[in-house]
């Protein structure tokens, strides 16, 4: 549970970084991530994210 729990910190803190670039989808996969805990998680790890890391302002 914990390691499950700690993934899903993760994908939010990722996603999060993400919207700074001005990419509007991630508010959606943000609400996602959030509502379906580890299962949003997953889904946005391998459909959400790009190939590109974020950017850091």
């Amino acid at each position: 549970m914990i390691a499950l729990s700690a993934f899903w910190i993760w994908m939010l803190v990722d996603c999060a970084k993400r919207i700074s670039r001005g990419d509007t989808k991630q508010v959606g996969w943000i609400i996602a991530i959030a509502l379906t805990h580890w299962v949003g998680a997953l889904a946005y790890f391998f459909f959400g994210r790009s190939s590109s890391p974020p950017t850091h302002t």
